[in-house]
């Protein structure tokens, strides 16, 4: 029905815009030029009488052969489908407005006449509409030809039989090609009216131009039809900027660097449009090379044309809005002037934006001015006031004083200076006030100041004079230092440990190497003299080295140098393992309390030493309660440990032994934690307790600290990160010597202090072993190297010149992979050979019985390579 072409209304147009005259019957159909379409001898019918028996069914008053006449003359296109939806009859402009003889459609359907398979099977959609709803349908199809496409509406109108059945269909068509295109044309106009009637409500409504800008483009998209719309600004570097875009697709705009820099021919039509200060159109984005630089990301994309158009300011182009569109040609002169006005609308209106900014610039800036001040005052973080010189009367406060102070800010306003200070600061402040105006506005006064509820704080002072006609008056801002000053006391205090223990560190290495010889060779004594009355001699040298050592260990504890087992522990179960023991070593008249946490605390570290530290402290709060009291040791969980302000955030256990004896006074507290620093009476205590104590929890990753007033007692706190793991088991494992067997192995010694060397060398020469002797690396790996046979242990000190234990080993294993390894040192252990081996560790001083025992140990132990 639709056909491809309409002689009488449409076809191919001449240049002079009429229509020429085509023979009715030669333009091609979907059936050959040359081979008449057959025609079923079933429906072979005239035309003439075929036609008047269904046009009788609907005007049955009709005489036919008016009827027939009627039909032959008429021009519309009436057609009449049986139930398959094949012709049975037609009207003759039906095949004129096919192109095909009447006589030639009967037995075909309509949609054979369509020239497209999507023009088939919406006829096919319509006719199966009509079947299923038993109504007339009615719709608008397009039938596009060689020279332009035409609308047509078509009806159909179901024909049904005496007994109701749908028998065929009589279909009706009218040309309304004219009318579509006329109801276009007004739509566009109404589109035309709204898109600037929205600009110019949005330029009324905005007065920020980079809302404008976005509204703008969100109106050309959204109300212009547009797929995708952006405006770009041009930077002072020929930049252009992005300050709007709307529609879809916007993320082909990404990372699209586009400048006016660019050579004249360039290839973007903003920057064209901007530079060249006109109207630029794309009809072919895809193949135009002004779009080369966005090519690979449109070629995601349907958009066919774009445009840009220059936004101006006093005539200049200051950037350009550019547009794009999935229809062919959609850039017409139509569109070209609606989207002219609309730039010109948008320049018009940034233009009276820049001029309100501009007449109300001098007032806006003098009223930032005051609100600067204001604002630098007010919302200040640190507190400020002003007050009167003379009567030290409060005039203005800031917030943060109120904050600081704890008063409101109407009591600080009926105060004075001097109520903010200690009354033994008074003089000095008066003086202060009395002196000549301060222009030094950096200089900085430490002062105290006294809040409402009536603590101290330590602040520094910045204050200046100001300009206020007759009456002084000074501007004063206060930084509370308090927290800052006990942090720097406590760094000053650490670094102080540290340097002391490094010293202490030293020193009992080098004790360490002593007693090593010393213990060793009264050993010796012992063995040799037997029933000797000098055997008892020998015995005591070898009970004061024992001392001695156990005085160095004190020292590597804090020093922190000595050998820790970290590991997952729950404090909890320390302290109540350690409870028995400690009930022996206080005083009967001492009560021991505990209080633990309600959920395990579990921290990483050594519970031997946890022990030993919860001990100490003990016996140093007995110390302090010689005529009895209570010792308190609670546990606690604390969710985040910043709040203590200790150095540890996050989870943590927090650990407090108390008790109600002497205290201290601040001298003996800044000194409580050096070793051989002591109280008691000469003779009573070496002064390590404290100092083993702080070295085990700084070993351990932790804080410790203490808090005391004569008379009142003291709170020793330890701080340790919690950690998220099972705890082990507390009891240490037992450990059994291994055999001292002697043995036809190889050992290379390399220690470059003699006295222990030598008696290293000989007590294991005495057992058997071969020993190859070296008193620096070079010896040792010059002797390893000039070595053919298997050197089956290195025993080797940690420190030695020019390098360390650590290194020698690295170099020999490479050799020698087979070598075990044992590390002697006076410091504690925290050597390890490789990413995954750790050498057995021989602490300084040791004894004969313990040297042979690791030596066998480690010769036991199988090798993996």
């Amino acid at each position: 029905m639709s056909g491809s072409g309409d002689t009488s209304s449409s076809g191919k147009r001449s240049d002079n815009g009429e229509s020429p005259r085509e023979p009715p019957y030669e333009s091609p159909v979907p059936v050959s030029r040359r081979q008449p379409v057959p025609v079923p001898r079933r429906r072979a019918l005239a035309a003439p009488a075929a036609l008047a028996a269904p046009a009788a069914l609907a005007a049955g008053h009709f005489e036919p052969e008016l009827l027939e006449t009627i039909i032959r003359l008429t021009s519309s296109r009436i057609a009449y489908l049986d139930q398959d939806g094949r012709f049975l009859h037609a009207t003759p402009a039906t095949g004129q407005g096919a192109r095909v003889p009447v006589e030639l459609l009967v037995g075909h359907t309509p949609a054979e006449l369509e020239s497209t398979a999507a023009q088939q099977q919406r006829f096919a959609a319509l006719r199966l509409k009509m079947v299923e709803s038993g109504q007339a349908v009615r719709e608008v199809l397009t039938s596009a030809g060689e020279a332009d496409s035409r609308a047509y509406e078509v009806i159909l109108e179901p024909v049904r039989a005496a007994d109701g059945t749908i028998q065929g269909a009589v279909a009706t068509a009218w040309d309304v090609t004219e009318l579509t295109q006329s109801l276009q044309r007004v739509a566009r106009l109404e589109r035309i009216y709204a898109i600037l009637t929205e600009i110019d409500q949005a330029s009324a409504r905005l007065r920020d131009p980079d809302q404008l800008h976005q509204e703008a483009c969100r109106i050309a998209a959204e109300v212009g039809g547009l797929e995708l719309a952006w405006i770009g600004l041009v930077e002072p570097n020929g930049d252009i900027r992005l300050a709007g875009r709307a529609g879809r697709d916007q993320s082909i705009l990404d990372d699209i660097a586009v400048s006016i820099r660019n050579d004249p021919a360039g290839p973007d039509p903003a920057a064209m449009a901007i530079r060249e200060n006109r109207t630029v159109v794309v009809e072919d984005v895809k193949n135009d090379d002004r779009m080369a630089a966005w090519r690979s990301r449109l070629a995601e994309t349907d958009f066919r044309t774009a445009a840009a158009f220059p936004i101006r300011m006093a005539g200049q182009p200051i950037g350009a809005i550019a547009l794009y569109s999935s229809q062919v040609g959609y850039f017409d002169a139509d569109e070209r002037r609606l989207f002219e006005e609309l730039a010109g609308n948008l320049s018009f209106a940034l233009e009276s934006i820049e001029a309100e900014r501009g007449q109300t610039a001098a007032e806006e800036g003098l009223r930032d001015s005051e609100r600067r001040y204001r604002d630098l005052f007010e919302m200040n973080p640190l507190p400020m006031w002003v007050f009167d010189v003379d009567t030290l009367r409060f005039l203005a406060v800031n917030d943060a004083a109120v904050h600081n102070y704890g008063y409101s800010r109407e009591e600080l306003l009926e105060m004075t200076m001097a109520d903010v200070h200690p009354p033994e600061d008074l003089p000095a402040l008066l003086e202060e006030v009395a002196a000549p105006p301060s222009r030094d506005y950096g200089r900085r006064d430490l002062w105290r100041h006294v809040r409402k509820d009536g603590t101290q704080m330590e602040v520094e002072v910045r204050a200046r004079d100001l300009e206020s006609g007759r009456r002084r008056t000074r501007l004063v801002s206060a930084i509370d230092v308090t927290e800052r000053r006990r942090l720097e006391a406590q760094l000053a205090e650490a670094t102080r440990m540290e340097a002391m223990g490094h010293l202490a560190g030293g020193i009992a290495h080098d004790f360490n190497n002593l007693l090593t010889a010393m213990i060793g060779y009264a050993d010796l004594l012992v063995a040799e003299l037997g029933d000797n009355p000098l055997a008892e001699d020998a015995t005591e040298i070898r009970r004061a080295g024992t001392r001695a050592a156990d005085l160095t260990r004190q020292v590597l504890a804090f020093a922190r140098r000595q050998t820790l087992a970290p590991r997952p522990v729950d404090v909890n179960t320390v302290v109540s393992g350690v409870c028995q023991m400690l009930r022996r070593l206080i005083a009967e008249q001492v009560r021991l309390v505990t209080e633990l946490a309600p959920q395990p605390a579990v921290v990483m570290a050594d519970p031997g030493q946890l022990e030993q530290v919860l001990v100490n402290l003990a016996i140093n709060a007995r110390d302090a309660m010689p005529e009895g009291g209570v010792l308190e040791i609670d546990v606690t969980r604390i969710e985040d440990a910043a709040s203590l302000g200790r150095g540890i955030e996050g989870p943590a256990v927090l650990v407090k032994v108390t008790d109600t004896g002497e205290g201290m006074d601040a001298e003996t507290l800044a000194h409580a934690f050096e070793p051989f620093f002591t109280t008691k009476q000469i003779g009573a205590g070496t002064g390590l307790g404290l100092a083993t104590v702080y070295g085990i929890v700084r070993q351990s990753n932790g804080v410790i600290w203490a808090e005391s007033d004569v008379g009142q007692g003291t709170t020793v706190s330890v701080l340790l990160g919690l950690v998220d793991a099972e705890p082990e088991p507390v009891s240490e494992p037992t450990l059994t010597a291994a055999p001292r067997t002697a043995a036809s192995a190889t050992i290379l010694v390399v220690e470059d202090e003699p006295t222990v060397r030598t008696f290293v060398v000989s007590n294991l020469e005495r057992a058997g072993y071969r020993v190859l002797v070296a008193g620096s690396p070079a010896e040792a790996t010059a002797l390893a190297d000039g070595l053919q046979e298997p050197i089956e242990l290195l025993l080797t000190d940690l420190l030695l010149p020019e390098t360390n234990g650590r290194a020698l080993a690295e170099r020999l294993v490479v050799s020698r992979p087979s070598m075990r390894l044992v590390v002697m040192s006076g410091y504690g252990s925290d050597l390890t050979v490789g990413p995954e081996s750790a050498p057995a560790f021989l602490a300084k001083p040791f004894t004969r019985d313990e040297l042979l025992a690791i030596v066998a140990k480690t010769l036991a132990e199988p090798v993996t390579l």
